[in-house]
């Protein structure tokens, strides 16, 4: 005998219900900001735009430039690479954390708290895995520089990543 599995659409429409709140999701308002069809074409002329001395003195997400170490910073032949250190006493959730930035608006890539395992971040989420996984090595594809592998090694070290 085999155990009975329920695939979403095999399950009897009495094991559900449905209600306006978990349907909400399917409201169709219009977005906050409409899109625009006809959007401004860029000019091909460089242009310089001056910074106010406010945003000179902090990064985008307010922490003092003084609390912010550039470890290391170059261009590859696919991205703007920045390696940045959080001073710990900065007034931010990524105090004392080494970041990943890439591209040029600095996307975050990875995350490393040099003190504490877990992150608070999406990279968390990788240590689910190893429980409801069956035994064998984790295979992660987009290592970046090894944030989720650290939280998996850390909470399971018997795990090989």
């Amino acid at each position: 005998l085999c155990p009975i599995t329920y695939f979403p659409h095999q399950i009897p429409h009495n094991y559900l219900s449905f209600t306006s709140q978990n349907l909400s999701f399917l409201s169709l308002k219009p977005p906050f900001r409409p899109i625009n069809p006809h959007p401004k074409r860029l000019s091909s002329k460089p242009h310089q735009t001056q910074l106010s001395s406010a945003s000179t003195k902090t990064q985008d997400d307010g922490i003092p430039v003084d609390l912010v170490k550039i470890l290391v910073q170059f261009k590859s032949r696919h991205n703007y690479i920045r390696v940045l250190q959080v001073s710990r006493k900065a007034d931010h959730p990524f105090r004392g954390s080494r970041l990943l930035l890439l591209d040029g608006p600095g996307n975050i890539h990875s995350i490393n708290f040099l003190i504490r395992t877990l992150t608070d971040t999406y990279f968390d989420v990788f240590a689910t895995f190893p429980p409801i996984l069956p035994p064998g090595p984790v295979g992660l594809l987009g290592f970046g520089a090894g944030s989720a592998a650290k939280v998996i090694l850390e909470l399971y070290p018997e795990v090989v990543v």
